[in-house]
């Protein structure tokens, strides 16, 4: 299993979608024994708040305050994000620390979680703050893929780590990753585990860089036997690899196979079993040549009605 989770960092803005995260978050450290920390990012200074207002009526009345007023302002919008997001949490929320950072929201998060103990970041799906959007969905995904922690991205009504983990795996080393999140999950909180393995519905499917389905399989031209078995080959490799990784700590175990696009199927799967949520790694090599990939799991965030957990 991984290392067990210690800090929960959540990146709040004043919107219902970040305290959404903030919610999520409460619920988890219940479940991990962990602690909680509310981020609020805002600019280092007037000039980068300007370049971020672009050319509008805000960044002619920003360019005109003093050090004090700007301060202020910073103050200002930290104690509403973080009133915002208190306000939503119930009365036994677990207790948690505040802290203002300065900079680019992304990655002001990420470098903040490098510094942080055994941490994970949670936050909403999209935020809309207060100075034109500074904290928007683009900033989400830009600490997805700049963080080097997990990061779990939730909606409103999320609820933490559903009754199945969905990880979809093959092999590579960020899909084990997954693997072992999840199973530090399974076994805080009780949930099953549903390995998902997809593969190719044909060859046609099979993206590859150039040459024939024979070079990129390295197996010869397909017939309809030597792809199933192919396939067969894979799921295997990929369930026993993903089984040892998880070890025998009395977690329920489901390996699931499906055909198809690897974000559509990953997707289609997570509404099948209900309250779920996606554990995935940050890229993916499979067998052949990259079909499950880092484009993926971005898919998989932007599509999930769940909560998606991505693993570095």
């Amino acid at each position: 299993m991984t290392e067990s989770i210690k800090t929960i960092l959540v990146p709040v803005d004043g919107s219902r979608h970040a305290a959404a995260g903030a919610r999520y978050a409460d619920r988890l450290a219940r479940a991990l024994g962990a602690s909680v920390e509310l981020l609020h990012a805002f600019p280092e200074s007037p000039r980068a708040l300007m370049e971020r207002l672009g050319n509008t009526v805000e960044q002619a009345v920003v360019s005109r305050m003093t050090e004090d007023a700007f301060e202020a302002m910073r103050a200002d919008s930290a104690s509403r994000a973080f009133s915002r997001a208190r306000s939503l949490l119930p009365d036994d929320a677990v207790a948690m620390t505040e802290r203002t950072l300065a900079g680019d929201p992304a990655n002001a998060v990420a470098t903040h979680a490098r510094a942080s103990d055994a941490p994970m970041i949670v936050m909403g799906r999209r935020g809309l703050g207060r100075v034109r959007e500074f904290l928007l969905g683009s900033v989400s995904e830009g600490v997805l893929y700049n963080a080097t922690c997990p990061v779990t991205v939730v909606s409103d009504e999320d609820d933490v780590a559903g009754r199945v983990l969905v990880v979809p795996v093959d092999g590579s080393d960020p899909s084990m990753a997954a693997v072992r999140h999840a199973a530090m999950l399974a076994g805080s909180t009780g949930a099953a585990i549903h390995l998902l393995h997809v593969f190719p519905s044909s060859p046609r499917e099979i993206p590859g860089v150039g040459g024939s389905m024979a070079e990129m399989a390295g197996i010869g031209p397909f017939s309809e036997h030597s792809f199933s078995k192919l396939a067969d080959e894979s799921a295997a490799k990929a369930f026993a690899q993903a089984r040892e990784r998880i070890g025998t700590a009395g977690i329920e175990v489901v390996d699931v196979r499906r055909g198809g696009d690897p974000a559509t199927a990953i997707n289609a799967y997570s509404r099948e079993v209900g309250e779920g949520e996606v554990i995935i790694g940050a890229r993916g090599l499979s067998r052949l040549e990259n079909f499950l990939m880092g484009s993926v799991s971005r898919r998989v965030v932007h599509g999930a009605h769940c909560p998606v957990t991505i693993v570095h």
